[in-house]
């Protein structure tokens, strides 16, 4: 029972015995707000999933008015994983996974992203995974290390961070006083990663790699029993 609803087991193959409180919305400050529900822990699998109620789930996307306000538009934003799921980190997506629900599930998402206190040329390393039934929904924190950077993504980094630096090198010679040039740096950031990102998701699924994250995906979500 939690704040008054039934959440029971997980219904994760895999992940037995009870889950622990993740923090609720009536504390916030004792663990940042995350979404309320149980949490397991497979450090041999390198996951944690999250199970939730959907009412549970609404009250909770209701109370963060900078998500999307439906359930299917939030727990595709990397807003939700960042606010709901991780602590002192950032979800950033690199590419949509392609999946099949499991039976009786109403949706099933999956992201190939990175989880980081930084922006930069970094390879995504980690899968997040939500499986939402008609009244529970399923959270996947997934470690993926190993994926490789993509050269032509690389390359698009590099251009953007070279004019970055210039700019850096330019607010560097006015002795700090042009702060147009430190604010044309940190844009300059801002867009390398989102080219990065978008070159990312265009160029993933015609990798190597990829097919071997699909199958890594689809084993967590097959592991959701319908109900």
């Amino acid at each position: 029972m939690y704040l008054g609803i039934d959440i029971g087991t997980s219904g994760v193959k895999g992940f037995p015995g009870p889950g622990v409180n993740t923090v609720d919305t009536l504390i916030p400050e004792l663990g940042f707000g995350q979404l309320d529900g149980l949490a397991w822990e497979r450090e041999d699998l390198g996951a944690r999933l999250v199970v939730t109620t959907n009412a549970l789930l609404e009250n909770w996307v209701a109370s963060h008015h900078d998500l999307p306000q439906t359930i299917p538009a939030a727990v595709t934003s990397e807003g939700f994983y960042t606010s709901g799921l991780v602590v002192d980190l950032h979800w950033e997506w690199y590419a949509e996974i392609p999946i099949k629900k499991p039976p009786g599930a109403t949706f099933a998402v999956a992201y190939l992203g990175l989880r980081s206190s930084d922006t930069g040329d970094y390879a995504p390393n980690g899968i997040a995974i939500a499986v939402v039934n008609p009244s529970r929904a399923y959270f996947f924190d997934v470690q993926s290390y190993g994926i490789p950077q993509i050269p032509a993504c690389h390359e698009i980094w590099t251009r953007y961070e070279a004019k970055a630096e210039a700019a850096t090198a330019r607010y560097r010679a006015s002795n700090l006083k042009a702060q147009n040039e430190a604010d044309e740096w940190q844009r300059l950031e801002e867009a390398g990663a989102a080219a990065l990102r978008a070159c990312f998701a265009e160029r993933a699924p015609r990798q190597p790699f990829f097919p071997s994250v699909i199958k890594k995906a689809q084993s967590f979500v097959d592991r959701v029993g319908s109900e």
